[in-house]
């Protein structure tokens, strides 16, 4: 089914911090917070040839995010995410200086972490990753 996006913000300029986020530069960050992951690998894609074949269409291909990062669900991966971001803007509020991905593992860093506290109303799999 198509819909056409009739919300009155449609196809505006996106905020400039909306924008860093889901533009190439957040999906770089994001990128870079996961592959500190041991198991971080790239998410297989399948090809279905025979389904593709009954549309009457070239190719068909899907994710398998099932097995991503041991997570059982890409839904995991951005509940991860959504914490490490306020991570990173307290340590570099309370350290007077500006604080990378790269930094999660300092003790400085990890003592900020550590003070603060996280809550998702859910117990699927973004609440277990939260």
């Amino acid at each position: 089914m198509f819909l056409l996006n009739r919300n009155s913000l449609h196809r505006l300029p996106l905020d400039p911090a909306d924008a860093e986020i889901l533009g190439v530069a957040g999906a770089d960050t994001v990128e870079r917070f996961l592959s500190r992951r041991d198991n971080h690998l790239k998410t297989p894609l399948h090809a279905l040839p025979a389904f593709a074949s009954e549309l009457g269409i070239s190719a068909i291909h899907i994710k398998d995010e099932g097995f991503r990062l041991g997570l059982g669900s890409f839904k995991a991966l951005g509940g991860a995410y959504v914490v490490f971001r306020p991570v990173l803007e307290e340590a570099g509020n309370r350290l007077g200086r500006p604080v990378d991905v790269a930094d999660l593992d300092r003790p400085d860093v990890c003592a900020v972490a550590a003070a603060m506290t996280f809550a998702c109303a859910t117990d699927g799999n973004h609440g277990r990753s939260v």
